[in-house]
């Protein structure tokens, strides 16, 4: 069915008296509804179809409420937790009767993610039925309507709120009702105890015998007692002020609220209950042939707890100017169906807070936004919160932004370098960096020292390094380094010194230097002005005399200025010399070998 067109009237604004049109489609084919309603609330209406009844337009009458959609729109999330279903209608049963009165009461459980869990008692077919943990899983789009499937059965609801819905059987049991959230606490026979008044709901066949009536339960355990005085609407006529009387059992395990009533007066009969909560409570007989949902409402209700504002508070405390703190509003109790709005203001322009929070149905605080503006000097803002008569307050300190950071220094190291290498600079904050970070300016007054444009002291860091490159001098010499920051400038020196000069031969070296020919060697050593660079320096070698024999070279290890060497010597016929020489970057050293028989 596609709702093409509706439109409604107030005819009476003293009844709430008025009139609903709709036009719709179905199946492709056009047609219209009319309804005459009744305003109970500005979010409730009962409603009464006023077209001829026919086999083309059936009679309907039923409730509207008002749909409490919550921000972003409903999700799997609205159903989550327990919840009593209770529905009736008529079904096909297995000999192919039709139209058979039937009523289903049960616990529907729900994950909030879309998997569900369901027990329920039956009246099917003139027989009871009874399921245990019933898998299923279920849909729910954003404009509140659930698609539900539990093994081959589908049905779908639409939910007027979190965890309540209208419910309805899709297939060939047509069947519709209701779910209701169960209250938190455990329900057994001593919770089901007081004045309920009770009343036959939505028959769906002539032999549905109607009643309403006033009973009182005595909440004993594990074995209640019920009776009372009901009148009854049968088809053989009408019967006033019957006594009742049954005994009850409820346990809050396995399946919270879940009972049996034994009735004893008139036709006796066994029925199960389902408890919704301590005022609430529904039945099916599972004996009746003409079954219906029976319901049963506390008669005198405990008046809802009033909800006050106990508190409100900031956090944090004190913030600069721009920033936010968070405020949290709390109440003496859980928020009512449809939420509590609490209005909000502040005293102080540099605060601002939203016109009101509303403190979700069943929720006991909510948060929101406290904004605020830069500031000159610290200044106090006053927020309040007003719910139901009571105002509540709390004070938010708003700090001037801190002064920028100034440059306070400025150094390198190290201060002397020889010409060619580097040295590292370093620039310090008076405090951190600000968001951004903070730019630097460099510069060197000696083109022997060269830094770059700039550095950046991150955001929140207090210091940067930056490198000094330098190059070669002939005479030592002095640059200034400076650095900027917001027309503050600080300097540091350092010392460019020319390389030191490359080391010379000094000196060679034999010892001994008289020895016998091959029966003796001598040790030569050869000796710079100053150590060796990196890679050593090599040395060559060469001896005049083919009787002493020396390596062709031999290299000082770097840092070090001397190195030995071996001269080794063969037999001469005659006592003989020969001239050691070693050479080294142009600079050549000598020494005399004696070399005897």
């Amino acid at each position: 069915m596609i709702f093409t067109a509706a439109n409604y009237t107030v005819s009476n604004t003293a009844t709430g008296r008025g009139t609903i049109h709709m036009a719709f489609t179905f199946g492709g084919a056009p047609g219209t509804l009319n309804f005459v309603f009744y305003t109970v609330n500005s979010g409730r209406l009962f409603l009464l179809e006023s077209d001829l009844v026919s086999s083309a337009t059936p009679l309907l009458n039923g409730v509207v409420v008002q749909q409490l959609t919550p921000s972003g729109g409903f999700s799997n999330s609205s159903l989550s937790g327990n919840m009593v279903i209770y529905l009736d209608g008529t079904s096909i049963c297995g000999s192919g009767a039709a139209g058979v009165p039937k009523a289903v009461a049960g616990l529907l459980t729900t994950s909030g993610t879309g998997a569900l869990s369901l027990t329920y008692d039956e009246n099917y077919c003139r027989a009871p039925n009874s399921v245990t943990g019933a898998a299923g899983t279920y849909s729910v789009s954003s404009n509140g309507r659930t698609s539900i499937t539990i093994g081959g059965y589908h049905l779908v609801a639409y939910l007027e709120n979190s965890n309540r819905v209208f419910l309805f059987v899709s297939d060939a049991n047509v069947l519709f009702g209701f779910g209701e959230p169960q209250t938190s606490s455990s329900l057994s026979s001593s919770v089901l105890k007081g004045a309920y008044a009770g009343v036959a709901t939505n028959p769906t066949d002539f032999g549905v015998i109607v009643y309403s009536g006033e009973f009182t339960a005595d909440g004993a355990a594990p074995t209640g007692n019920i009776a009372g005085a009901e009148d009854i609407g049968d088809p053989s006529g009408s019967v006033s002020g019957t006594a009742f009387k049954a005994t009850y059992s409820v346990a809050a395990s396995p399946t919270n609220g879940r009972g049996t009533m034994t009735v004893s007066s008139g036709t006796g009969g066994n029925a199960v209950i389902y408890m919704i909560s301590a005022t609430k409570f529904v039945a099916i007989s599972m004996t009746d042939p003409n079954p219906a949902v029976l319901d049963f409402e506390s008669a005198h209700a405990p008046a809802p707890a009033s909800i006050s504002l106990s508190s409100l508070s900031v956090s944090p405390a004190s913030v600069t100017g721009g920033n936010s703190a968070t405020g949290t509003v709390a109440l003496s109790g859980p928020a009512p169906t449809g939420g509590a709005l609490v209005t909000l203001s502040s005293n102080n322009g540099a605060a601002h807070v939203p016109a009101s929070v509303t403190v979700a149905a069943g929720a006991t605080s909510a948060t929101f936004t406290v904004g605020t503006s830069a500031v000159a000097v610290s200044t106090t803002a006053s927020i309040s919160a007003s719910h139901s008569g009571v105002t509540k307050t709390a004070s938010l300190t708003i700090a001037p932004a801190a002064p920028p950071p100034t440059l306070s220094s400025l150094s390198v190291s190290p201060a002397s370098v020889t010409g060619g290498n580097s040295s590292t600079g370093t620039v310090r904050l008076s405090g951190p960096a600000p968001s951004g970070g903070a730019l630097v300016t460099l510069s060197s007054n000696n083109g022997a020292a060269h830094v770059a444009a700039s550095v950046t002291v991150a955001a929140g860091a207090t210091s940067a390094t930056f490198i000094v490159g330098t190059s070669a001098v002939a005479a030592s010499t002095t640059a200034v380094i400076s650095a900027s920051h917001s027309g503050v400038t600080k300097t540091a020196s350092l010392t460019i010194s020319p390389a030191a000069p490359p080391p010379t031969l000094a000196s060679l070296s034999l010892n001994p230097s008289i020895i016998l020919g091959a029966l003796q060697s001598s040790s030569g050593t050869v000796a710079l002005s100053r150590p060796a660079p990196v890679g050593g320096a090599r040395i060559t070698l060469a001896s005049s005399n083919a009787a002493a024999s020396v390596p062709s070279s031999v290299t000082i290890p770097a840092g070090a200025i001397s190195t030995t060497f071996t001269v080794n010597t063969s037999i001469v016929l005659l006592p003989t010399s020969a001239n050691i020489s070693a050479s080294y970057e142009g600079a050549t050293k000598t020494a005399t070998l004696s070399i005897l028989l």
